[in-house]
């Protein structure tokens, strides 16, 4: 997820320096003329909101990392249950080591899931 995030942010600031260099290129190739600058006062409200909806959008991408990473360390009861004898196991996992066949208990042990076994999972009591 992390590399998603910055291979777009890495994106968006190379289209914005292409811009901006293909911009001073077209400037430099045009005959000089007498340009108005237009008063500073007129961008702050475009450069506040700018602002803002950075922040909001940092703020969020923080708070998601934040949640995504708890619930990944909620811990979790896992039953196995072997259909040929009926003999049951249980492991305590972390919900982030939890896979649809396989998985690692909080002690590190990698546990392999057989097709013909059967898994339950329910969140671990306090």
């Amino acid at each position: 997820m992390l590399t998603k995030l910055l291979l777009t942010t890495a994106v968006i600031v190379g289209c914005y320096l292409f811009i901006r260099y293909k911009r001073g290129e077209a400037l430099a190739n045009q005959p000089q003329q007498r340009v108005e600058a237009k008063p500073k006062s007129d961008r702050k409200p475009l450069n506040g909101l700018a602002l803002g909806l950075m922040a909001v959008l940092v703020a969020a991408a923080i708070g998601f990392f934040v949640y995504d990473y708890q619930d990944n360390q909620t811990l979790l009861e896992v039953k196995v249950i072997n259909p040929s004898n009926g003999e049951e196991t249980q492991y305590q996992v972390y919900k982030g080591d939890l896979g649809a066949r396989s998985f690692e208990t909080i002690q590190g042990q990698q546990v392999r899931i057989g097709n013909s076994e059967r898994m339950e999972v329910r969140e671990a009591r306090p």
